[in-house]
């Protein structure tokens, strides 16, 4: 007799793309008809809008700063 494999449950290999396919969507629609589109809550839709409008300043600053540094050690 063969011992089948125990079957576990195991995450999506395509997250990644449907994460970015849910930030798109929240940057187009709002919470209120993005959350019974996809039959979501309300307020995950709402969290869903925040990370999409996320301020990518710091991030542009910070890596401002890095490039700056690596120019500065490197010499003239």
């Amino acid at each position: 007799m063969v011992a089948s494999k125990p079957r576990t449950c195991s995450r999506p290999k395509h997250t990644s793309a449907r994460a970015t396919a849910l930030v798109q969507l929240a940057e187009e629609m709002p919470p209120a008809v993005l959350a019974p589109l996809l039959g979501l809550h309300v307020i995950t839709a709402l969290h869903w809008r925040r990370r999409a409008a996320t301020d990518w300043t710091a991030y542009l600053q910070a890596r401002q700063r890095a490039l700056a540094d690596r120019r500065s050690r490197s010499g003239p």
